[in-house]
């Protein structure tokens, strides 16, 4: 298994894995998201930059997995301690390839990624409901920061 940054040929792959994200973000939190198919455009649009990654895992061809990454610096406010960090997103690995170690090597890519950016902390969000990844997370050393809490008010 090979962990790269995507590119253009990466696309239909990208756009197949984060289907799968997106589907079970809709399962879990229908009140938040709902599985719309992600464009080609918004996709390429997304796949680099200094401040931006999108890291494939891949294996023979195929993609495997994927991880979004953005770094960022606290907005100037007194009550902010200035630091750079990353956020992690889009975390999927693919159904058939759970369980290879592949969740484990973007994570350490997307952490390499963010250090060689100057990040200080890497930083993402679990929503209520998944618990695997939650459990995974905690196995890699993450913790939590804050909690966000909702009531529906309609």
């Amino acid at each position: 298994m090979k962990i790269r940054p995507a590119q253009g040929a990466d696309v239909p792959g990208l756009i197949q894995l984060l289907a799968q994200l997106d589907s079970f973000h809709a399962e879990i939190q229908p009140g938040f998201f709902r599985p719309a198919p992600r464009t080609p455009e918004e996709l390429t649009r997304e796949l680099g930059g200094p401040h931006h990654v999108y890291l494939v895992a891949e294996e023979d061809g195929r993609l495997l997995g994927a991880a979004s990454v953005r770094v960022h610096d606290t907005p100037a406010h007194p009550l902010m301690v200035p630091a750079r960090r990353a956020m992690l997103q889009d975390m999927i690995v693919d159904v058939s390839a759970r369980r290879r170690g592949v969740g484990a090597g973007l994570v350490a890519a997307a952490r390499t990624w963010s250090q060689q950016r100057g990040a200080a902390v890497m930083l993402l969000t679990v929503w209520a409901g998944n618990d695997a990844a939650m459990d995974f997370y905690r196995a890699m050393g993450l913790q939590p920061v804050s909690q966000v809490l909702g009531l529906p008010l309609a």
